[in-house]
């Protein structure tokens, strides 16, 4: 092993120290020199790329792209990449891209199926992302595994499941007051209304939080009492306690009572919002938000509008 190759150990130890010292930029710098020293030191690398990505600087790519180079039969390139594209947010296909040859590296890792699912989540592509999740905790069960896969039932209307995969998250943590949500609104939409207050009191109490008009809107929603639901979000837009999503909540309890031109209003509204959200860069993409779902409705209200 030459000088250099020694010298750049000594570096990447520098900047390791460093880093958990929470000195970040100088653990970047010594990173930049390790690698000056030995362009092919793949720790380095990895190092490099992950100090990028938690600051979301678009030079991780660069270094995730070497480590593919370094190491071409290597998953963590490829996972590591990926995971890059999902938190960036822009190109869900192309993350699973990567998670799909990192699993065809090596099928081990519970952290790439989950990572995978979670960009599938994204896509809306529910079956998918369970079928990940279940696999990542048949390789090492986990609480997060279990609450992410419990919020894609809840959304795949597989509300018994999402029961049993809160009811796992509570076992590891009896104070995670976002499966007491999950729970609330799983019961809601099985009609157990008891079940439903009993378990969203308990998310209100552990939470702490002061505004949940939206919460408490989509229980009432999803037990089918439309007219409450409306009263709540009309009451959280009104203390201006409500987020744009309240106008896409409550023209669904609209469309539901078949008060077209109200829903319409607030279909408009949400619509025109989040187009200026994302017209200024924003990197939600559509299928974070309900924005397709939302112009569905408004062309819906519009039709009914013009048949009466």
């Amino acid at each position: 092993m030459n000088n250099e190759v020694l010298l750049a150990e000594e570096k990447l130890k520098l900047a390791k120290k460093n880093l958990d010292e929470c000195k970040f930029n100088n653990a970047i710098a010594y990173c930049k020199q390790a690698l000056s020293l030995n362009p092919k030191n793949f720790e380095a690398t990895l190092l490099l790329g992950e100090l990028y990505f938690s600051n979301m600087d678009d030079k991780m790519f660069e270094c995730f792209d070497l480590l593919k180079k370094l190491r071409p039969s290597s998953a963590e390139g490829y996972f590591y990449k990926g995971k890059a594209i999902l938190y960036r947010g822009n190109n869900y296909k192309k993350a699973i891209a990567d998670f799909d040859k990192a699993i065809e590296l090596d099928a081990s890792n519970a952290e790439t199926y989950f990572m995978r699912g979670d960009a599938q989540a994204r896509l809306k592509n529910f079956s998918a992302a369970i079928a990940d999740f279940t696999k990542a905790a048949e390789i090492q069960p986990a609480e997060k595994i279990f609450k992410k896969r419990g919020e894609i039932y809840l959304k795949n209307f597989e509300f018994a499941k999402a029961i049993e995969d809160f009811n796992k998250v509570l076992e590891y943590s009896p104070q995670n007051y976002s499966a007491y949500e999950g729970l609330a609104i799983a019961y809601a939409n099985l009609k157990n209304k008891e079940l439903a207050l009993e378990n969203f009191n308990k998310f209100v109490e552990l939470s702490g939080k002061k505004n949940f008009y939206n919460e408490l809107g989509e229980i009432y929603f999803a037990l089918g009492d439309y007219e409450k639901a409306v009263e709540i979000f009309s009451e959280s837009i009104e203390l201006n306690k409500g987020t744009v999503e309240t106008y896409y909540l409550r023209g669904r309890s609209y469309f539901e009572q078949k008060n077209f031109a109200s829903a319409l209003a607030d279909f408009e509204e949400y619509v025109s919002t989040w187009y200026e959200i994302m017209s200024e860069g924003c990197y939600i993409s559509e299928s974070e938000t309900n924005y397709a779902e939302a112009k569905k409705f408004r062309d819906l209200c519009k039709k009914n509008l013009e048949e009466f």
